[in-house]
């Protein structure tokens, strides 16, 4: 254990073995007497921060001779590494150790063993570049104060910063605003800790921070952060003067997007705007949240075509010249890139020779199966189920009729086949031993050697109370959207009620209701999650309840 023992004057030393203590730095006598000499004969002023780097070198605030102070654990000899000995502040942008301090407090090492010091009478917290000796002002203004969150740490006044502390597993730093009675923190951008992806501005597109990317920086990594500090891109010039970058997001929740050839894209793309369009390839990285490539992965299309997407391997980003938009346009074309893990997330790296719009989608379209399936529904009629469906095949293609009573666990009770020739035709199929048991129906699709896909779901047979009958399916709803199929004897109009567990009204439908099944659907993304009950109340007085919860 090491103890910066503050009245002594002394950095010491608990050995954990034997339990006796001693005296690493220090002589005991309050001062300051020079450097390059044993950490031992060296007089410190109040020690009270230290931290030790990976090379077993300790780093000491020598508090009241202005200074940060290193013993070289080699040698023992004791230098000085930031500071001058003169209370005060004399800018930034110079080396740490013509830079003045005001009584520094705590220091701590980000993973790339960049320091950062509370210089607390300079009520700034201050980083001494690894790589290049140079300090700076990460955080705080010089004026002491509280002028609110929610801006840029280097905007924040603080009072008496005290302690910096780094949560490296979430690249956020906290700092001890001791005055002003507050834990400050400071969200992303240090060096060694992945910032968290930016989770974007819900259905709009939204205005990232612009960067500068001059001579100074244009063969470097440039992130791009939102302003809560979460990455959204970094960009390397690779040489090239891009000037002033603007940027814009667009995210969403809910089911993924598609374009007009049925190509699902994730809920993400960006627009990446330069003051001059490079003149040589540049290097890009694009970052992604896991969650929305888990969504893209159970996405089906609107014509009840999956997405294609097992894994982040079948995702590629594709580019046009749009500007920032909610959907990827049919001209997107393609890029090559790579993927790497990010923490729990992903991103791409790729090489462009010129910035607009970036999506992120299938990489291979063709996977989606050719055949269209462009309805399913189905009647119960005496102990018989009579289903109908319209397709259009390109191939041979098997659709095998399955059933479950409980629209989980399904098994096989009959196969149509349908041909090339199949254009716009409708199928049917008679399970004859329905009875009047309630049962869920879906179609298996296979086509050639091409995986095979399901469609729908829907529910005939079962009692129908007062005529009526109603299921939402799928009962536990995880993309925000979800389907309603109403079973019913009775034609003509009825209102349905979509009302929390509390009993408030919502949302309000008027439907015209046709003798046999009828399906609609209604989209609750933006309602929090919970139970929620739907309501059917026909002009002919039958009324029924069914309840759901939304999950996502």
């Amino acid at each position: 254990m090491l103890i910066t023992d503050w009245f002594n004057h002394r950095v010491r030393k608990v050995d954990k073995v034997t339990g006796l203590i001693s005296t690493i730095a220090g002589t005991g006598v309050g001062g300051y007497n020079g450097d390059g000499i044993a950490a031992t004969a060296a007089q410190l002023d109040r020690p009270h921060g230290l931290i030790i780097d990976n090379a077993g070198n300790i780093y000491i605030t020598d508090q009241y001779n202005a200074r940060i102070r290193k013993i070289t654990i080699s040698t023992g000899l004791i230098s000085t590494f930031a500071g001058t000995g003169i209370l005060g502040y004399n800018g930034d942008g110079i080396l740490a150790t013509s830079a003045q301090l005001f009584y520094p407090e705590k220091i701590c090492f980000d993973a790339a063993e960049n320091m950062y010091i509370a210089d607390a009478s300079n009520q700034r917290v201050r980083k001494i570049t690894s790589v290049t000796g140079i300090i700076s002002t990460i955080a705080g203004t010089g004026t002491a104060g509280y002028n609110g969150d929610g801006i840029l740490s280097t905007t924040a006044q603080l009072y008496f910063p005290y302690t910096p502390y780094f949560d490296k597993v979430n690249c956020n730093m906290y700092i001890g605003d001791f005055t002003n009675y507050r834990i400050r923190k400071i969200t992303g951008g240090f060096a060694g800790c992945p910032s968290p992806v930016s989770p974007g501005n819900l259905v709009s597109c939204l205005t990232l921070p612009a960067v500068a990317i001059t001579p100074g920086n244009n063969s470097s990594w440039v992130p791009v952060f939102d302003s809560s500090g979460n990455i959204a891109a970094m960009i390397n010039g690779n040489g090239n003067n891009l000037g002033t970058v603007s940027i814009k997001l667009y995210t969403k929740n809910g089911p993924c997007r598609e374009d007009g050839n049925y190509r699902l894209y994730l809920n993400r793309n960006i627009t990446i705007t330069p003051q001059t369009q490079p003149s040589s390839p540049v290097s890009l990285r694009l970052y992604i949240l896991k969650s929305e490539l888990d969504s893209i992965k159970t996405a089906l299309n609107s014509q009840n075509q999956p997405s294609g997407v097992a894994s982040i391997n079948e995702i590629e980003v594709f580019k046009n010249n749009d500007n920032c938009l909610t959907v990827g346009g049919l001209l997107a074309n393609r890029q090559t890139s790579t993927n790497s893990v990010y923490g729990a997330d992903y991103y791409f790296q790729l090489s462009i020779s010129s910035f607009s719009s970036f999506y992120f989608a299938n990489k291979i379209l063709a996977v989606i199966l050719p055949v269209q399936l462009f309805s399913f529904s189905g009647t119960h009629q005496s102990n018989t189920n009579l289903l109908h469906w319209k397709a259009t095949c390109y191939d041979n293609t098997e659709f095998t009729i399955q059933r479950s009573s409980n629209g989980i666990d399904f098994i096989n009770v009959g196969m149509v086949n349908g041909t090339a020739a199949d254009i716009n035709k409708y199928f049917d199929y008679t399970d004859n031993n329905a009875g009047e048991n309630k049962w869920y129906y879906r179609l298996k699709i296979a086509e050639s050697s091409l995986a095979a896909k399901f469609s729908q779901t829907i529910v005939l047979g079962g009692k129908i109370s007062n005529g009526l009958n109603i299921e939402v399916i799928p009962n536990r709803v995880t993309n925000g959207r979800t389907e309603i199929q109403i079973n019913t004897t009775q034609s003509g109009k009825s209102n349905l009620f979509l009302m929390d567990m509390q009993g408030k009204l919502i949302e309000k439908q008027y439907l015209m209701l046709q003798n046999g099944l009828n399906i609609t659907a209604i989209d609750v993304s933006r309602y929090g999650n919970g139970m929620y009950q739907l309501i059917i109340q026909t002009d002919k007085g039958s009324k029924v309840v069914c309840k759901f919860v939304k999950i996502n």
